[in-house]
């Protein structure tokens, strides 16, 4: 029996080795892990490399095929969070391969339907009198989320003279009430229909109150939609900045071997080598300073958001943390997760955390260097990338992509990664940012 293995790298020249799968069963020790990484500098592209050499006297007779590779899961200690591999089609992670590991297989891994994702924006108008929504999420809708099903995408908006005009130069109708103080308008677009939701919280920036702005809107939405039954078929719940591009098909991939029914979280400020990179809100490093920080953006299972709707009723939300703790949304949401016992699952190595218009379009701002300077060169996209600000660069990254056009994910497998220690309740030195009767020491 004849197996062609092959490799896809970075430049998509492809290579192929036939050999025998009884003597690669038995011989195969050799390891190949190649993470793409997207940290400060442009990934070095691997180029095709060679596993195995086996001597052959008759040619294969079909053409070789590309195959993944699925690592088969093992049952976790009690009180752990089981291991999910992700293995990303095509490019398998070639590691931990032996008897009782390998298994060829010609099906791609299933995607999550779109119709099991619910998709939240978080956007604003006061200051930018709706520019955001005009500049960010409308184009989101017409780009990396077109062909999502109706009622599943959601911008979220304080109560504001800004988010009104926004809404009716978009040429949005008013639905009833979500709720009470929750107003609601469909907006038509060339892609996807918007669902614009009018929250009872804060649109401005000024007063640095992000208690009552930006974390108000994510415990507004959430609860919200819960009561009126919008998240009751979604298995997945995205949550980000009005700011991102995300090439949708390969994060529907990346969750589809992933348990929805445990509490995980994308996490994309960490990767094999930890949980965290940005590390900003120094209160929080003071009681746990291995919980990540990063959270531009994440995508939150049903085994981890439906805890959370019972602490947001309890008001103790995330806006408690966002008060206590001095911090937006992005620095404060990893210790709300982790208070759930949230498995984060790390995606770092798939994501550009910032300016990906400056890395990747090579946008310059006013009195800085273009990043698009030698050796590196501008960066290629990203599965998330965050910092696209414009329509113009909403429909480039979108170009970018397709079916036309390969995109080629890096070779790494997302496990969950560890906070070192969890939530201990009351006793725990976290609990004064979390829990109403803790207090603040």
């Amino acid at each position: 029996m004849w197996l062609s293995i092959m490799c896809l790298p970075m430049n998509r020249i492809f290579c192929a080795l036939p050999f025998r799968l009884g003597a690669c069963i038995l011989a195969l020790h050799v390891l190949l892990s190649s993470a793409s990484s997207r940290s400060g500098e442009a990934a070095e592209e691997p180029a095709c490399q060679t596993l195995l050499q086996f001597e052959s006297k008759v040619a294969p007779e079909t053409p070789a095929r590309l195959v993944p590779i699925t690592i088969h899961e093992t049952r976790p200690p009690p009180g752990k969070h089981p291991q999910s591999k992700v293995i990303l089609w095509p490019k398998p992670e070639w590691t931990n391969i032996g008897v009782q590991l390998l298994r060829v297989s010609d099906v791609e891994p299933a995607a999550v339907p779109l119709e099991r994702m619910v998709w939240v924006i978080i956007t604003g108008a006061d200051e930018h009198e709706g520019k955001n929504f005009h500049d960010r999420v409308i184009p989101s809708a017409e780009t990396w989320l077109k062909g999502t099903p109706a009622g599943t995408v959601y911008a979220v908006f304080g109560r504001s003279e800004g988010a009104m005009w926004a809404l009716g130069n978009a040429s949005c109708t008013q639905l009833p009430p979500l709720a009470d103080g929750f107003d609601e308008y469909s907006c038509p677009t060339a892609g996807a229909e918007i669902h614009a939701v009018i929250t009872p919280c804060d649109d401005s920036q000024d007063n640095h109150r992000y208690d009552l702005g930006p974390c108000c809107k994510i415990d507004s939405i959430f609860s919200v939609l819960a009561d009126a039954g919008r998240l009751q078929n979604a298995d997945w719940l995205y949550v980000a900045d009005d700011d991102m591009y995300v090439h949708t098909p390969s994060a529907m991939r990346l969750l589809g071997t992933v348990d929805h029914g445990e509490p995980y979280a994308l996490n994309g400020d960490g990767n094999t080598h930890g949980p965290k990179e940005a590390d900003w809100n120094k209160i929080i490093d003071g009681c746990n300073n291995r919980v990540p920080q990063g959270f531009y953006y994440t995508i939150l299972s049903r085994g981890l958001w439906e805890p959370l709707l019972t602490s947001i009723r309890a008001n103790e939300n995330l806006a408690r943390v966002c008060n206590t703790t001095i911090g937006s949304y992005d620095t404060t949401f990893g210790l709300f997760l982790w208070r759930h016992g949230a498995g984060f699952l790390p995606t770092k190595d798939y994501t550009i955390r910032s300016d990906a218009d400056q890395w990747v379009l090579c946008r310059t701002r006013p009195g800085q260097q273009s990043h698009c300077t030698p050796p590196g060169g501008a960066w290629r996209p990203s599965v998330f990338n965050h910092g696209v600000r414009s329509p113009e660069d909403f429909t480039l990254f979108h170009g970018m992509f397709g079916a036309e056009i390969p995109f080629d994910m890096p070779q790494q497998s997302v496990e969950v990664e560890s906070t070192v220690r969890k939530y201990d309740g009351k006793e725990d030195p976290c609990a004064q940012y979390l829990l109403q009767d803790a207090g603040i020491a």
